[in-house]
């Protein structure tokens, strides 16, 4: 057999197998779609339960030292399983003192227990563009306390 008769056939055999590589065969399945195989989808994580004020995490500063660091940790790991840029709010609440004003000589200690809270929220995985920082001065509160919230 001549050699071109023989690169002719090897290319005929091969052109006519690619075809049938992308040919799908015809079951009940191509007619009936529902009947097609459904890809295994995970439930989403649930999400962080928050606290009847809004917040994720509410750290009371009215007993001294508060032991926080375990319950803000899983709060965190939670919070960012569902969402991963998720921001990170953590607001110094002050007791407020006549109209609309901080007591300042509380606003001090509890903004130092704001930060140490979001360092440990960064050293808890967060990106620190994730976190904000900030100040309230709230009604009908005895102590500083200091609130987590998300978005």
């Amino acid at each position: 057999m001549p050699p071109g008769v023989r690169w002719f056939g090897l290319l005929l055999l091969l052109g006519g197998a690619a075809p049938i590589a992308g040919c799908t065969l015809v079951d009940q399945a191509t007619f009936n779609p529902s009947l097609r195989p459904v890809a295994a989808t995970h439930p989403a994580p649930p999400a962080p339960a928050v606290e009847a004020n809004g917040a994720l995490l509410t750290i009371s500063l009215a007993h001294g030292e508060p032991d926080y660091q375990t319950a803000l940790q899983g709060a965190v790991q939670q919070a960012l399983a569902v969402k991963p840029n998720i921001i990170f709010q953590v607001i110094s609440m002050v007791p407020q003192q006549g109209s609309t004003l901080p007591s300042w000589d509380q606003a001090e200690a509890v903004t130092t227990w704001g930060r140490r809270v979001a360092e440990q929220i960064q050293q808890d995985g967060v990106d620190p563009g994730q976190i904000e920082l900030g100040l309230r001065a709230t009604p009908g509160l005895d102590q500083g306390e200091i609130r987590v919230y998300v978005q």
